[in-house]
């Protein structure tokens, strides 16, 4: 490799070959030791890449910028003193303001990003604002774009992100939770509790996929722990085209604008930064083209009151196709913050998600006891029972399992939910107890690349003879389980009878039982 290093810096200073030399020095350089080779053969002389920053063709000029980003460190060392670091932003910035090849300019952004660019920063903004506010032909739009989001990351990474701070908790909004499909009326009820309201006073509507609900109490809502997101519908981004620049005139057009500062305390001038998520039935690259174009589109029409970020961004603008042939669409607040499930610092692969456990006692709870002496023979990182306390306190709570790592996380939850939970590290079935136990409540394991249906069917049959030892005489499972068919018949043959029966998911096949001894 060496040898290779060794030719290429050779075609360089011998002009032969230039454009192809520089990218397989790229190339090479990545990894450490012929990172720290090339510093050394190349002593002296990274005036030599500066130069190629004016060749005539810019395949060469793109690929000595982003070499010259590529080895930045090197610019102020000692042994290359024949260019400092001064010396080559300044080349690069000259070379970004001279280009006439769009496709090349933001690889000048992207080297000067490696260097302390501070002294341009004034000189980047103004170029950002001009880009922003010009009209750019259909031709032009793929590099403009790009050389836009260099730039506001050059920004952003040297004076920082301003966000926005939340304070809409009682601005009246329209709000949508997506829920469980098949459980929307439980969660309604439950939102219409939190909220002191009933469904039928019209301010709850329900529909296929969750509930919209009109009102003022955001905060209150927050408490809900059964959906699984919250969204706003904002005013005029309703049954948008399927066209991305139309589509984006009417999001423009909205009262988006106005939606974002109630809820938020800002200055009238601060952006906010946004991502655009689409579901739809296009395919991969068409999705990638819609989103690339509608989000500049909304940049340019807002006059950067809306900025288009991938990684920073404050707010989602989801559309999501519908069968006529246009797109929902609702909007996404991350700076509105989602605490109902921060005692969750660890999780495992089979670990069930928080509101699915909160649902799960939702509809279960009339067959809990107060006071209950409950276990979960299979409780992995502790989600269930955590969720289960938070609803229905019990007296005191087991849970089992023979993963380590998972216990670990359950104490780790448990600890953070200031919770009281007794966990062991141990096989269900060598589990042995002074007291009898009033619940069960568990999510039983299922078929994965560890455990075949063989496996999993011999569970069930141990595990509700296991049961029996361990429930009082009137004892109950509560029980989530994948093989419906499976906890039918094992819970019959050991003599238990159901007393409720839910289907969760049917695409997955999931159901809830409650069985009695």
């Amino acid at each position: 490799m060496n040898i290779e290093i060794n030719n290429l810096i050779e075609n360089i200073e011998n002009k032969e070959q230039v454009r192809q030399a520089l990218s397989q020095l790229r190339a090479l350089i990545k990894e450490d030791g012929p990172r720290q080779y090339f510093m050394n053969a190349f002593t002296g002389r990274l005036g030599l890449v500066v130069g190629f920053l004016e060749s005539t063709d810019p395949k060469t000029r793109k690929n000595a910028a982003l070499l010259l980003g590529d080895i930045s460190d090197m610019a102020d060392a000692d042994k290359l003193s024949d260019c400092s670091g001064a010396a080559v932003m300044a080349a690069l910035y000259r070379a970004y303001i001279q280009e006439q090849q769009l496709f090349v300019k933001s690889a000048y952004l992207n080297a000067l990003g490696n260097y302390d660019y501070r002294p341009y920063i004034n000189r980047l903004i103004k170029r950002k604002e001009e880009l922003s506010s010009a009209d750019i032909s259909d031709t032009d739009i793929k590099h403009i774009r790009e050389e836009l989001h260099v730039l506001d990351s050059l920004i952003i990474s040297m004076q920082g992100l301003k966000k926005h701070e939340f304070t809409g908790e009682a601005v009246m909004s329209d709000v949508v939770l997506l829920t469980n499909r098949r459980h929307v009326a439980a969660i309604a009820s439950q939102a219409a509790e939190l909220l002191n309201t009933t469904v039928e006073d019209g301010n709850i509507k329900l529909f296929s996929a969750g509930v919209l609900i009109h009102t003022d109490k955001i905060r209150q809502l927050m408490a809900l722990r059964t959906f699984h997101e919250m969204l706003y519908q904002v005013k005029g981004m309703t049954g948008l085209p399927m066209n991305a620049s139309l589509a984006a005139k009417r999001v423009a057009e909205s009262s988006i604008i106005e939606f974002l500062r109630a809820r938020h305390s800002c200055t009238k001038d601060m952006p906010f930064y946004f991502r655009l998520e689409l579901k739809s039935n296009m395919d991969l690259g068409a999705k990638s083209t819609f989103v690339k174009k509608m989000s500049y589109e909304i940049e340019k029409l807002t006059n950067n009151k809306l900025i288009n970020n991938k990684s920073n961004y404050e707010i989602e603008i989801r559309l999501i196709e519908t069968k006529s042939g246009k797109f929902n669409c609702m909007v996404k607040l991350y700076t509105c913050k989602d605490n109902r499930f921060d005692y969750r610092k660890k999780s495992v692969a089979a670990s069930i998600k928080p509101e699915n456990a909160a649902l799960l006692v939702e509809l279960s709870k009339e067959y809990m006891k107060e006071d209950a002496r409950v276990l979960d023979p299979f409780c992995g990182t502790g989600t269930m029972l955590i969720e289960r306390q938070k609803a229905v306190k019990a007296n005191t709570s087991y849970g089992i399992d023979i993963y380590g790592e998972a216990i670990e996380g359950a104490r780790v939850n448990t600890e953070a939910a200031g919770q009281i939970i007794h966990y062991i590290n141990k096989d269900y079935f060598e589990f042995e107890h002074s007291y009898l136990f009033d619940e069960i409540f568990t999510y039983m394991p299922y078929e994965t690349g560890n455990k075949d249906k063989t496996e999993i069917s011999q569970l069930y049959q141990k595990f509700f003879t296991k049961a029996l030892s361990n429930l009082t005489a009137d004892g109950r499972i509560i029980l989530y389980t994948h093989n419906r068919e499976m906890a039918e018949q094992y819970a019959k043959k050991a003599g238990f009878k159901i007393l409720a029966h839910e289907i969760i998911l049917e695409k997955a096949g999931t159901d809830l039982y409650v069985f009695e001894a």
